[in-house]
């Protein structure tokens, strides 16, 4: 029974390795995470994931990697909400599971290349004001909505210019999402966070 688990596992993890997704917690010690869909802290108000993990594909990794290097210069770092999550996930977070609602919304967050996130201090690990909070269903949740004090504007150009000058690009719709410039070269995953290693 031990050997078949142990099978199983590193079946798991050669299968997670083909698809190059990595383990974001584990390369990053001095960033900040708040999983929120693997809690009831979000705007479903009940827990999505089967487990708090953060992975994104090693592509996407490294291009954070160098955001978080160039943010630690003043002090800065991030914490990150989402990245990578499954097709079927996808699903219950749109409410609409139908094969065609599936195929259309094989979004950036199934590929491993998207990541939702904001700046903390790396001094308390408080977290920079922006314009609304994560999942906000808000016109103020817009990369581009202008109607908000200075400092909290500077604080979201901070976020996006770091983010854009490390191969990201922003969403129109929420300034906490940022994809992959290169995404669509990546595949949509369907592979369980609980069978990631």
């Amino acid at each position: 029974m031990q050997c078949q688990k142990l099978l199983i596992l590193c079946l798991l993890s050669a299968l997670a390795h083909a698809h190059n997704l990595v383990d974001v917690q584990k390369l990053f010690p001095t960033v900040a995470f708040d999983i929120r869909y693997a809690t009831s802290n979000n705007f479903l108000k009940k827990q999505i994931y089967d487990k708090s993990g953060c992975y994104l594909h090693a592509d996407a990794a490294q291009a954070l990697k160098a955001v978080v290097d160039e943010l630690a210069q003043e002090g800065l770092g991030i914490k990150i909400f989402d990245a990578y999550h499954p097709i079927s996930m996808q699903c219950l977070l749109t409410g609409n599971c139908s094969e065609a609602d599936l195929n259309k919304r094989r979004d950036k967050h199934t590929r491993g290349t998207a990541v939702d996130l904001t700046l903390i201090r790396l001094s308390d690990q408080s977290e920079l004001e922006m314009p609304t909070e994560f999942d906000a269903v808000d016109e103020k949740a817009s990369a581009y909505y202008t109607n908000v004090p200075a400092h909290v504007l500077a604080n979201r150009t901070k976020l996006q210019t770091v983010m854009l000058k490390h191969g990201f690009e922003l969403s129109a719709s929420e300034w906490w999402h940022f994809d992959l410039k290169s995404y669509a070269a990546y595949p949509s995953l369907d592979i369980s966070l609980s069978e990631l290693p």
